[in-house]
C-alpha cells in the first residue's frame, strides 16, 4: 500500500515539475516575443522618423525648385 502511495505522489510530483518547466518554456517565450516586438515597433518609428524627414526634405527642395 505505501509502494502504490509513492510511486503515485512520485508521478505527481513528475507531472507537476514538467507542468512549472513548461510554464517557464513558455513564459520564456513571451518574453522573447515581447521583446522582439518592442524592437520591431521601434524600427518601424525610426523608419518613420526617416521617412518623414525624407519627404519633408524633399518637399522642401521641390518648393525651392518652383518657387
Amino acid at each position: 500500500m505505501v509502494l502504490i502511495v509513492n510511486f503515485i505522489a512520485l508521478t505527481h510530483l513528475k507531472r507537476y515539475a514538467q507542468h512549472e518547466n513548461m510554464i517557464k518554456i513558455l513564459n520564456g517565450a513571451k518574453q522573447q516575443t515581447s521583446k522582439a516586438k518592442n524592437k520591431i515597433n521601434i524600427l518601424s518609428q525610426k523608419q518613420i522618423k526617416v521617412i518623414r524627414e525624407f519627404y519633408l526634405f524633399e518637399g522642401s527642395e521641390l518648393r525651392q525648385q518652383w518657387t
